[in-house]
């Protein structure tokens, strides 16, 4: 066990391997005060080879002012600027999607190449929407027979539906159905 003397008062009860940190955190609550900003730190040991750590010296014992200096952690200026430029760029770079108001439903077949392109572009350009496949989904296959139709993929937006898809065609039918 040792001990250390803060500010003129021995605390003892360390061990070994809990005296490197509690000197650690010792010498951060230090920096932190004003009084140890002023003076600085000095470091001794008593005649008992216990280290010793404070703002002012001994007169008793010849004692080592430490040159401590403050661990902060700063970006550098270009890196900094890197970052916001990265994130302006990145802010540019993402495509103007207007909010969507209502869910899309996908009436579609795993055969349908149309239906497939039709899913690729709701992911891509976030366009929430539900699928149905009408050959495996009996509840999917009873609302696209309401339709009337006889092909996929069948879109729905609300109370209105459009067959087929093209992003064109597909933009101007959401526009007025989420009206």
């Amino acid at each position: 066990m040792e001990s250390m003397k803060i500010s003129g008062k021995v605390i003892s009860g360390f061990s070994a391997g809990r005296t490197g940190l509690a000197m650690l955190i010792l010498l951060q609550a230090m920096l932190l005060s004003a009084a140890c900003v002023a003076g600085g730190i000095y470091s001794w040991k008593d005649r008992d080879g216990n280290v010793h750590f404070g703002d002012r010296p001994p007169v008793e014992v010849s004692s080592t002012q430490l040159d401590v200096k403050v661990n902060t952690v700063s970006a550098p200026d270009n890196v900094k600027n890197s970052a916001r430029e990265y994130a302006s760029d990145l802010a540019r770079r993402q495509p103007d999607i207007p909010p969507r108001k209502k869910k899309v439903v996908m009436y579609s077949a795993a055969w349908c190449g149309v239906c497939k392109r039709a899913r690729k572009y709701f992911k891509q350009h976030r366009v929430p929407f539900r699928e149905y496949d009408i050959d495996t989904s009996k509840s999917g296959r009873k609302a696209y027979e309401k339709y009337g139709v006889s092909s996929v993929p069948v879109i729905a937006v609300g109370r209105q539906h459009m067959r087929g898809f093209s992003p064109e065609s597909f933009e101007r039918f959401y526009a007025r159905a989420s009206k």
